[in-house]
């Protein structure tokens, strides 16, 4: 199954900073690559300097499931 729309919780720890930089290697095989971040909280520099290389930056309040649902309608989830 060919993964369309990918989202990484977290894109701006030790983790999920490699994780999208392998997805970003690799972009050419994905719909569109995104990182979600706390409603309510700055953008991290990190996440900031992923936009120009096509990482689409979701906000949800983790707290609300409502919230989270939408920001995850339609991609999958790593």
């Amino acid at each position: 199954m060919a993964l369309k729309h990918i989202v990484v919780v977290g894109g701006s720890g030790n983790v999920g900073r490699e994780i999208l930089a392998a997805l970003i290697d690799n972009k050419d095989d994905f719909g569109t690559i995104s990182a979600l971040k706390r409603k309510g909280f700055p953008t991290s520099g990190v996440l900031k300097g992923l936009s120009p290389k096509g990482v689409r930056i979701l906000e949800a309040d983790f707290k609300d499931k409502a919230s989270l649902v939408a920001a995850f309608k339609g991609r999958h989830l790593n």
